[in-house]
């Protein structure tokens, strides 16, 4: 998505581009923290940021922050009550999978309204030129 295309909305009531990413990021830190065992980082500045470059750093140290969740992870972890809230990391898991899913759902709308191909698709049809 172009920058000019950060504070695009589909409707009035509906977030824009920009508050999308920024979401997705705050989400990704609360579902990771509930992997870790920790309690879930500040993330209030995540939600004052405009440009594509801060917002994509954003979403890059969440997904990175989940990634270090995720390491090492194994049946009996993911199974066994920790952290502040003694919930099971399977939790986090399963909420940041379908967080994650359902944003990427409503990002592919902003993209397909903006005469924009999602890399989702974009992946497909270069897979199916390779048969």
């Amino acid at each position: 998505m172009p920058e000019t295309k950060y504070g695009f909305r589909l409707t009035d009531p509906q977030r824009t581009f920009g508050e999308w990413v920024g979401h997705t990021a705050s989400g990704n830190y609360s579902f990771c923290a509930v992997i870790q065992g920790e309690k879930t980082p500040d993330t209030s500045q995540l939600h004052g940021l405009k440009t594509k470059a801060e917002l994509s750093k954003a979403l890059k140290d969440s997904f990175a922050y989940c990634a270090a969740a995720l390491e090492g992870m194994t049946d009996q972890k993911a199974l066994a009550p920790a952290g502040p809230t003694n919930t099971a990391p399977v939790w986090g898991m399963i909420n940041l999978v379908s967080s994650d899913n359902e944003h990427y759902g409503n990002i592919v709308g902003y993209l397909r309204a903006s005469n924009l191909v999602p890399p989702s698709t974009t992946r497909a049809q270069k897979a199916q030129k390779k048969k």
